[in-house]
């Protein structure tokens, strides 16, 4: 009989980075390796897509563990500075299982694993099935750019992928030092990116910061698809620094992207309250703190 583990699942699972395995071998798609300033460029449609998840409770049966989970991934266009709400789908899972899990109002679908169902590979399991549904939706929108938040995931022309925490390192010594020296508003050439049998373009960023910052602060790590990257590379340069958030409205400022800030709440708002939702899988399941 399957019973939620005591203990907040926030804790016992940590969230692997998804970016991808460091590319052994540097190549680089402009010259000279220095800072590139913004250059005038139209802004053509833009669909900003997102996703959240959220770990629900951990189940177990005395053998088996079940991760349930919610996800929610919705896309917003912005086009002549308004912003609309596009299609947002809420899904919930129970990943590991083979079986639905069916609580009152609650459903989550099964999400079957291949290999052991431990903690960590439950949490990845769900991480890949957003990732999975962001670039389903990502795919049927249609025109203009679409811009996501994290790495491009989806063979789709004209499209940004923008990364806002740097967990892999992609740049040798030496240009990686170029860094430091971007000033808000400039990016480093493109580079190669191969990740997962797949090639991108990439680059740097810096959004625009106020006071005495770190060298790292305000950084954004750049995809495109190698056809057509120097239009997206032009745009983005024209695009983030205009959309970079404010310290006082987002605690992830600059780097979360207003568009992207207002889908979050609204992904968020979707899924329902937590706490609630914690309440009805007690109430069928038992166990918990």
């Amino acid at each position: 009989m399957w019973r939620v583990l005591a203990w907040d699942p926030a804790y016992a699972l940590e969230s692997p980075p998804l970016e991808g395995e460091v590319q052994a071998a540097f190549r680089p798609l402009e010259e000279p390796w220095a800072p590139i300033g913004e250059k005038a460029a139209s802004w053509p449609l833009l669909h900003f897509v997102d996703g959240r998840e959220r770990v629900e409770a951990l189940l177990s049966d005395g053998q088996r563990l079940v991760l349930l989970g919610s996800l929610a991934v919705g896309a917003v266009a912005w086009r002549e500075g308004r912003m609309r709400l596009g299609e947002v789908w809420v899904r919930r899972y129970a990943v590991g299982a083979e079986e639905a899990f069916c609580l009152g109002a609650l459903s989550y679908e099964p999400l079957p694993l291949e290999g052991p169902a431990d903690p960590q590979a439950l949490l990845k399991g769900l991480q890949e099935e957003r990732a999975r549904l962001e670039a389903e939706l990502a795919r049927g929108l249609q025109g203009g750019v679409v811009v996501v938040d994290g790495p491009l995931r989806m063979a789709r022309p004209r499209s940004l992928g923008y990364i806002k925490a740097h967990w892999a390192r992609y740049l040798p010594e030496k240009e990686q030092g170029l860094l430091r020296e971007l000033k808000p508003g400039e990016r480093t050439p493109a580079f190669l990116l191969r990740r997962g049998g797949r090639e991108v373009a990439s680059w740097y960023l810096r959004l625009p910061l106020s006071g005495a910052y770190p060298p790292g602060a305000g950084l954004l790590r750049v995809e495109a698809p190698l056809e057509g990257f120097q239009e997206m590379a032009e745009l983005s340069l024209s695009l983030f620094p205009a959309l970079a958030s404010h310290p006082a409205k987002d605690p992830r400022a600059p780097q979360n992207l207003l568009p992207t800030g207002g889908l979050e709440r609204e992904l968020g708002r979707r899924m329902g309250s937590r706490e609630v939702v914690g309440r009805q899988i007690a109430r069928f399941l038992g166990g918990g703190a």
